[in-house]
Order: structure tokens, then C-alpha cells, then sequence
């Protein structure tokens, strides 16, 4: 019976008491963590209530959710990627291709019947050369007689170099293709590098292993998306685009198209998960504050292509769950909230906050002693690291020698290159250094004090008394105070005025 007591009261202590209640939804103290006050965030979510019935959600609501597809996306490509594993055995192999490096000559023709009629000399003995300078499209390798000079292996390896590094020494390639040209490729010598030892390389070279893995999968990942999309352009729907580009004297003058309110469910492309309409492009070119330009068709056709990539993957993000992820929705929730309440802020409280030039003097006025500029002085400091040097160097100091000769020979502080000096400082900066100099007087030198990493001797050259600017040379930040102190006004009238409306209640205080 006891036991039993005792769980029901440890249950109970468990419960969770809400600390506030607004619309009739409960709110705890988890829920605020963030925020200085229960007031402030009850606050926040009056506004947003506020604003989202006036429709102030609306126009930044595009720009949010695509924001929360791009972290789909990128939580759907960690994913993806995470399959990117390295081995002991690559990062070995990589690390002996990086320590040879081979000789090569090149036969590099337009076609493959010129680079087989090439390859097929040198097979029947020609000298590599000589067959390169008679057959080789581009004159540089002509005149150097095929000499590509001596190739290493690299982190993004050509096909060439793939190519080169399968081969024995003297041995011949026959025709391939690279960059839409026909190669044929002759291995004249393989030497060791010396390379740091494996071991101390051995991080990085893993590190470009998993940066080359990521790229691949990541580009056979949008390549699969490409092909199950099989996105067609609706060449009516792209000409409708370029007849909206800004044009002056028939040239285009913005990358922006401007659309007509009829165009917007015109169709762009056509793919397996529906039609892309220009008012899903138009969406995008908001999101992304700018546009390619799409004068060029293939760019264009590119930048329509993979924004029906893009909405294909958040789909994807959405079928594996990703939106469900409570960091994520949380995130989605916080940024919807701020951006809405920014946008009626923007519209219904900044408007109002305009000062006078007699408010802001009344403001100035009445607040002058926050305004007040501290006291500084001038100061030098020889810094050391024991106390006994610091004697020897005051010893030097009463027998007549320059302070700031002293401190450039000495001292260790940062002011050491400038004769010591650390400039205008005041009583609380540097510590220990800035209550001392606060102590002399002008032109004094200090005893040897102790500082937070060894000893130090001052001397105050000069004292800047404490003052208040005037009003005409400290307009900005005052303007700044006085809409601050009008903006928190206005926010809380409209809190209090709106508490009751939208149920706000604060069951228990906290911080």
C-alpha cells in the first residue's frame, strides 16, 4: 500500500504545471526557455495572433515554407550522403596513386577514324611522335610532338589521367574520348613521389575520399529524380516567359520577368508529379530574392528543370517524415511567428514612430545622465612576468631612463611595439591596469602592481573628463532611445488592451 502511495506521488510530482494559458491553450515553462518572461512570450503570441487575423501571415508565408523545404531537402540529403563511408583500404590505395607520377604523350584528333589510323601506325611501329605531330588537331601538341610532361593523380582524375594510371610503362592506349575530342595515349616512364608519411596524411585523404563519395551520391541521387520526373518544357509556356522579360530597344534590361495577374496558371513544364506553372516560378523567384537570366533558353530550361527537382525532393523529405521532426516543425513555427509579426509590426507600429525634433530634445533633456561619456586617461604600461623584474625596471625608472625605451626592450604587453602605450583607456578596461591608472594623477608613474598574468608599471600622460555630448552631435543614437522607449509603449497598450480578447492568464510567475 505503501508502495503504491509513493508512486502516485512521485507521479504526481512529474506532472507538468502550465505557468500560463492564452486561447485556452496551456502554456509551460519549456515552452519559454528561450525568452526572458512569461509576459514577453504571451506577448509575442497575442501579436501573432493579432497580425495573422489581419493577414499579415500571408505575404511572408511563401518565403517561409520554402525556407522549411530547403531544410527538408538538406536533412533528406544528409541522409543520402550519410551512406558516404570510408574504408582503410581506399584511403591506401589513393595515397599510393598520389605518390607516382607518369610521363605521357598524347595523339588528340577531332575523330576516331583519324586517332585509329594514328593508334594503328604506332602499333605497327611509327615512332609515337612523329604520328603525333602528323595526326594531332591542335598545333601546340604538334610542336611539342605529343610531350604532355609528367601527370599526377588528383582528387577529380580526368579520363585521361583514370586512363594513364591503369597503363604499364611503354605501353599504348587505344582511341577513347574525352571533352569531344579522340585521344590515343603512350605511358613513357613511372617514377615515385616522395610523399610525408601515410599517417600524417592519412585525414585529409580520407576527408577528399568522403567530399568525392558525398558528390556522387548526391549526383546519382538528382540524376535518378531526373529521370522518374522525365520534366518536358511546355515551349508555349517558356516563350510566354520571354515575351514577360523587361525589354528596352529590344534588349533585355532585368533577369525578372514581369507577369500579368492572367498568366500565373500558365504552364511551364509538364513532369511525373503534375504541372509547373508560373505562378509556382513566380513563388520561387521571390523565395530566392532574384532570378537567373532567363533571356537564355537553356538556362531558363535548366532553372525550371530543377525547380521541379526541388519540389519532387521536398515530396520525397515529406513521405520519409521529415516535417514531422519536432525540431524541424518547431523551427518552421518560430520563423512563420517572427516573420508575421515583423510584417504587422513593419506596417501598424513602425509608422507611428516618428519623433520631432522638440520630442527628441524633451527626450535628451530629461535622460542626459545616460548619455554621459566616461572619464579616460591616457596611459603607458610596462608589463613582465615576475615581480622582481618589474623592481629592476622601477629601479631603471627613478635613475632617470625613458619609460618608452624601457617598454619597447621589455615589456610583453600589447602595447609594447608603441613605447608601452595602451591609449585612452577607462577605469574598468584592462583589469587591474585600468583601477591603478584611475589612481595617479596626470604624469605619475605607478609602483609595480600585480596583473592577471604577471606585474605592471603605469604612467598616465593625459585625462579626458567625463562629459555629455550635445544634442546636435548625438542626434542618431538619442532618436534611437526615444522610438525604442515609444515602440515598447505602444506594444504593451496593445497587449493589455488585447489580453482579455485572445484569454491571456499567468498562473505562475517566473523569471
Amino acid at each position: 500500500m505503501i508502495y503504491l502511495l509513493l508512486i502516485c506521488l512521485f507521479s504526481t510530482d512529474q506532472q507538468k504545471t502550465p505557468i500560463a494559458i492564452i486561447a485556452d491553450k496551456e502554456i509551460y515553462k519549456e515552452d519559454i526557455a528561450n525568452f526572458t518572461s512569461t509576459n514577453e512570450y504571451l506577448k509575442k503570441l497575442v501579436f501573432f495572433k493579432i497580425a495573422k487575423e489581419k493577414g499579415y501571415d500571408d505575404s511572408v508565408r511563401t518565403k517561409v515554407e520554402g525556407n522549411f523545404s530547403e531544410n527538408l531537402i538538406r536533412e533528406l540529403y544528409k541522409k543520402v550522403v550519410s551512406k558516404s563511408k570510408v574504408n582503410l583500404a581506399e584511403s591506401r590505395i589513393l595515397y599510393r596513386k598520389l605518390g607516382k607520377a607518369f610521363k605521357v604523350k598524347l595523339i588528340q584528333t577531332e575523330d576516331f577514324k583519324t586517332a585509329y589510323i594514328g593508334w594503328a601506325e604506332v602499333m605497327r611501329g611509327k615512332d609515337f611522335d612523329e604520328v603525333s605531330e602528323k595526326y594531332s588537331s591542335d598545333i601546340k601538341l604538334k610542336n611539342k610532338k605529343g610531350d604532355i610532361g609528367w601527370v599526377r593523380w588528383d582528387y577529380y582524375p580526368s579520363t585521361l589521367l583514370r586512363k594513364a594510371f591503369r597503363m604499364k610503362e611503354g605501353e599504348v592506349s587505344f582511341p577513347f574520348k574525352e571533352n569531344k575530342k579522340w585521344n590515343v595515349i603512350k605511358v613513357v616512364e613511372i617514377k615515385d613521389i616522395n610523399l610525408p608519411s601515410y599517417n600524417t596524411v592519412k585525414n585529409g585523404i580520407t576527408d577528399h575520399i568522403r567530399q568525392l563519395k558525398v558528390k556522387n551520391l548526391s549526383d546519382r541521387h538528382i540524376n535518378y529524380a531526373r529521370r522518374i520526373l522525365n520534366v518536358e518544357i511546355n515551349l508555349k509556356g517558356l516563350l510566354l516567359l520571354f515575351t514577360r522579360m523587361p525589354a528596352s530597344k529590344g534588349k533585355i534590361v532585368s533577369s525578372r520577368p514581369e507577369f500579368k495577374p492572367e498568366d500565373m496558371d500558365k504552364v511551364l513544364a509538364r513532369s511525373a508529379i503534375g504541372e509547373y506553372t508560373i505562378r509556382e516560378l513566380e513563388e520561387a523567384i521571390k523565395r530566392l530574392k532574384g532570378a537567373p537570366p532567363f533571356g537564355k533558353t537553356e538556362i531558363a530550361k535548366k532553372f525550371i528543370e530543377w525547380q521541379v527537382i526541388y519540389n519532387f525532393l521536398t515530396i520525397e523529405a515529406k513521405r520519409l517524415g521529415f516535417h514531422r521532426r519536432p525540431d524541424l516543425s518547431r523551427e518552421f513555427r518560430s520563423e512563420l511567428i517572427n516573420s508575421t509579426i515583423r510584417n504587422w509590426k513593419a506596417h501598424e507600429i513602425e509608422t507611428k514612430i516618428n519623433p520631432t525634433d522638440e520630442e527628441l530634445k524633451n527626450f535628451y533633456k530629461q535622460n542626459k545622465e545616460n548619455y554621459r561619456k566616461p572619464e579616460k586617461r591616457k596611459v603607458y604600461a610596462i608589463e613582465v612576468k615576475t615581480k622582481e623584474e618589474a623592481k629592476k625596471i622601477k629601479e631603471e625608472l627613478l635613475r632617470g631612463k625613458s619609460f618608452e625605451n624601457l617598454a619597447s626592450k621589455k615589456s610583453i604587453g600589447p602595447g609594447a611595439k608603441r613605447g608601452g602605450l595602451l591609449g585612452y583607456i577607462t577605469k574598468v578596461a584592462r583589469g587591474a591596469i585600468g583601477k591603478e591608472a584611475f589612481r595617479l594623477r596626470k604624469g605619475r608613474t605607478s609602483n609595480p602592481f600585480k596583473i592577471e598574468n604577471g606585474w605592471a608599471i603605469i604612467k598616465v600622460t593625459d585625462i579626458k573628463k567625463s562629459y555629455i555630448p550635445e544634442f546636435s552631435k548625438y542626434r542618431y543614437p538619442i532618436s534611437e532611445d526615444w522610438k525604442k522607449e515609444k515602440r515598447e509603449k505602444i506594444e504593451n497598450e496593445i497587449f493589455e488592451k488585447n489580453k482579455e480578447k485572445y484569454g491571456v492568464q499567468i498562473l505562475t510567475k517566473t523569471k
